[in-house]
C-alpha cells in the first residue's frame, strides 16, 4: 500500500504531466500564430517600401518578375532582408508579376489588387497573408483570397505547387513539435526524477521499519 506522501506524489507527477501535454498543444497554436504575424508583418514592411521606391522612380512599382528582382530593387528601403521570406518555410513570397514596373497611381482599385502574398497555401487556421498595392496587408481565409485573387487577374497556383508549399508547411510544424517536445522534456524528467525519489525514499523507510521489527518467536 502507498503511503499518503507516495499517492500526493503520483498525483503530482500526473497533474504535471497533463500540464505539459495542454502546454504542448498551446505553445503549438502559439507558434503558428507567431509565424502568420511575423509574415504580416514582413509584408507590410515590404508595402511600406514600395512608395519610397516609386518616388525616387518616376511613380513606377519595381520588377515583380522574380522575388530576387524585388529584393535588388527594395533593399535600400527595408533593412532586414529577411522579410523577403515567408518565416516557415524561408521562400520568397509570390508575386504579381503584371504589376511589374507599372504606374502606381495608375492602378484602379490599388486596394483590392494583390502585389504579393504567403507563398504556402495556408495557415492551419486557413487564412494566407496578402499585401495590396496600396501597401496595406491583411490576413485572408480561402474563400476571400480566391475573390481577390480573380479580382487581381491571377492565375490558380498548379495542384502540384500547391501540395509541395502544403509539405513545406507540415513539415515546419513538426520540426517546431520536436522541438516544443524537446524544450519540455526537463520539465518531465524532472517530476519523473521527484516522484522516483519519494518512492524510493519510502521503499527504503519501510525496509528500515522491517529491519527494525523484532523477530516472532
Amino acid at each position: 500500500m502507498l503511503t499518503r506522501v507516495a499517492r500526493r506524489c503520483l498525483v503530482l507527477l500526473f497533474a504535471l504531466s497533463l500540464l505539459t501535454a495542454v502546454a504542448s498543444v498551446l505553445s503549438q497554436a502559439a507558434v503558428q500564430k507567431r509565424w502568420q504575424m511575423i509574415s504580416l508583418s514582413n509584408l507590410k514592411q515590404i508595402g511600406a517600401a514600395l512608395p519610397l521606391y516609386a518616388k525616387e522612380h518616376g511613380g513606377r512599382l519595381p520588377d515583380l518578375r522574380d522575388a530576387t528582382r524585388l529584393e535588388a530593387a527594395l533593399a535600400p528601403y527595408v533593412g532586414d532582408r529577411t522579410v523577403f521570406r515567408e518565416p516557415v518555410t524561408a521562400r520568397p513570397y509570390r508575386l504579381n508579376a503584371a504589376l511589374s514596373g507599372r504606374v502606381r497611381d495608375g492602378i484602379a482599385a490599388p486596394d483590392a489588387v494583390i502585389l504579393a502574398y504567403d507563398p504556402v497555401g495556408a495557415y492551419k487556421n486557413g487564412y494566407r497573408n496578402v499585401l495590396f498595392v496600396d501597401g496595406h496587408a491583411t490576413s485572408l481565409s480561402r474563400d476571400r483570397f480566391e475573390t481577390a485573387r480573380v479580382a487581381s487577374a491571377l492565375k490558380a497556383l498548379p495542384p502540384a505547387d500547391l501540395a509541395f508549399s502544403r509539405r513545406d508547411m507540415e513539415w515546419a510544424v513538426l520540426r517546431q513539435e520536436i522541438k516544443t517536445s524537446l524544450e519540455v522534456l526537463p520539465v518531465v524528467w524532472a517530476a519523473l526524477s521527484l516522484s522516483a525519489a519519494v518512492l524510493l525514499t519510502e521503499g527504503l523507510v519501510r525496509v528500515r521499519r522491517l529491519a527494525r521489527r523484532p523477530p516472532e518467536k
